[in-house]
């Protein structure tokens, strides 16, 4: 019995390193994709901004702005999926590191 316990915890503090070491990735990742963004995000105001000083007319103005409006959207939304995808991923993952097989113990049923 002690040996399966012994067991049991070590599969667990592994389980929990291993978990450590894909959250600590995660996080990592998320800060590189969102510093990334920024950075492009700022490029494109600037691109922006330069592209306003040639700007004739309100409506001109209107449709530049837009067309940088839809072009955030789009780098947003990209980020968004992004992300998303790596949650799915590291949720995965720890499920993976988490199946350490543990007995299946049955469920007590009431009595009526």
């Amino acid at each position: 019995m002690f040996d399966q316990f012994k067991d049991l915890i070590e599969k667990k503090v592994a389980a929990d390193s291993k978990a450590w070491e894909l959250q600590k990735a995660f996080v990592e990742g998320y800060a590189a994709r969102q510093s990334a963004f920024v950075n492009e995000l700022l490029e494109t105001y600037v691109a922006a901004a330069r592209s306003f000083t040639g700007v004739k007319s309100i409506g001109e103005a209107f449709e530049k702005q837009a067309a940088l409006g839809e072009s955030v959207k789009g780098k947003l939304v990209a980020l968004t999926e992004s992300n998303g995808e790596e949650v799915k991923k590291l949720q995965s993952a720890l499920a993976d590191v988490y199946a350490i097989g543990l007995p299946v113990v049955a469920a007590k049923k009431k009595a009526a």
